[in-house]
């Protein structure tokens, strides 16, 4: 049996005990309490980064689904921009090597980076030969020389026409060349287009219109009268020659002078009227005085009317010859027979005066009075009378015209 201090310590080692064992127990109590605060903020925040996780990666799906859809569109686009872009170049290929031209495309550094199929039968070789050649490399370095000043023009950013006569493998043939230069978006010119055009055809053409032209000016320049040709507004486009001939005047000063202002308002007044009819279709002729070389003249006037291929009057032709000599014998011949017409008036008087003569005069039907014929004595008796006074009305000798009246004779 243990005395009281014994008991004493038993009851303070037991009392220390559950002490211990209290205090134990309320510290695990908070132990486990803490325990669970920490797991429950560390399945709170583990829910929080769950739900950003899911939010980032449904975020990052949307957006990369987003992203694929918004690449897959511009795939699809560029793929059909790209066929778009090969179906335009295989129509501008088309259209190209179809045309009746020889078209390519040089670079800056004049090299080919573009030629059509007429090439090919240019200079013999595939067209395709020519991309990415240079100019000198297939035109040679002469050819290259003379082409020289419309490349450099070219590429300043002027565009250049020129004709050349052969080409490739014509060398007779002659060709309408243009450059025109390609500039890019900032204003640079990166190179230039090639057209040329074979004109051989249009050449000849020109030439035969020329040596046409030029006999049938041969022909106008050498014919008695004028030619003139004019527009519908009155205005000169050609004359001939012999506008210099007959009115002493360049025909080059002609051109581009009204047909007014050419024949003045006084010639104007008598051809206007005529002019204005030919306008309307009418063909017209008619003589008019005109003055020539400072001289009174008498010309006839042709006023032809001008069609063009649908009938519209375009102009006139004022065709002009001089006919002041036939005027001139026209006024001999009406004088010649005024005279006759006169002298036959004459002749019906000495009818008259030579009756009576004949009576008076014995030797009337023979021999000639001292040796004159009776026609000469008939002829006399006329000289007596028509220096005597025959009666008015009766034409006198002198001038052939009619005797004046007393009265005149005595004035």
């Amino acid at each position: 049996m243990l005395d009281g201090s014994g008991r004493q310590i038993r009851h303070d080692i037991q009392s220390f005990s559950d002490a211990i064992i209290a205090t134990e127990g309320h510290r695990y109590d908070e132990r486990i309490v803490a325990a669970r605060n920490v797991r429950h903020v560390v399945q709170t925040w583990a829910a929080i980064l769950l739900m950003l996780l899911v939010s980032v990666m449904t975020g990052g799906a949307i957006y990369a689904l987003r992203e694929l859809r918004t690449r897959a569109a511009m795939t699809a686009a560029l793929v059909e921009s790209r066929k778009r872009l090969e179906l335009g170049e295989r129509r501008l290929r088309a259209i190209a090597d179809n045309m009746p031209a020889y078209i390519a495309y040089v670079d800056k550094t004049e090299t080919y980076r573009f030629t059509n199929a007429a090439f090919k039968t240019l200079f013999g070789v595939p067209h395709e030969a020519f991309i990415g050649r240079t100019v000198t490399e297939m035109m040679g370095e002469a050819r290259r020389d003379e082409l020289a000043p419309y490349i450099a023009e070219a590429l300043r950013g002027h565009a250049v026409h020129f004709e050349r006569r052969g080409m490739g493998e014509q060398p007779d043939a002659t060709f309408m060349v243009s450059y025109v230069p390609d500039f890019n978006a900032a204003g640079g010119v990166d190179g230039y287009y090639v057209m040329s055009l074979d004109i051989s055809a249009r050449k000849q053409a020109e030439l035969a219109l020329a040596n046409s032209e030029r006999r049938l000016r041969t022909i106008t320049d050498n014919l008695p009268a004028t030619i003139v040709r004019m527009d519908a507004n009155l205005v000169c486009t050609y004359a001939n020659e012999h506008m210099r001939r007959l009115y002493g005047i360049d025909p080059a000063l002609l051109v581009g002078m009204s047909h007014r202002a050419f024949r003045g308002e006084e010639e104007w007044a008598l051809i206007g009227p005529n002019v204005e009819a030919a306008l309307r279709g009418e063909l017209r002729r008619f003589e008019v005085p005109a003055l020539v070389n400072g001289r009174q003249q008498w010309v006839q006037q042709n006023i032809i009317p001008e069609t063009d291929a649908e009938g519209r009057i375009v102009g006139y032709l004022s065709v002009t010859f001089d006919i002041s000599e036939r005027k001139q014998q026209e006024e001999e011949l009406r004088k010649s027979e005024l005279f006759l017409d006169r002298t036959g008036k004459m002749a019906g008087v000495v009818g008259q005066v030579a009756e009576p003569v004949r009576a008076q005069s014995p030797r009337a039907r023979g021999p000639g009075i001292r040796g004159h014929s009776p026609m000469h004595s008939a002829e006399s008796s006329v000289l007596s009378v028509c220096t005597r006074h025959p009666p008015p009305g009766v034409p006198t000798c002198d001038g052939f015209g009619p005797s004046p009246a007393p009265n005149d004779r005595a004035a």
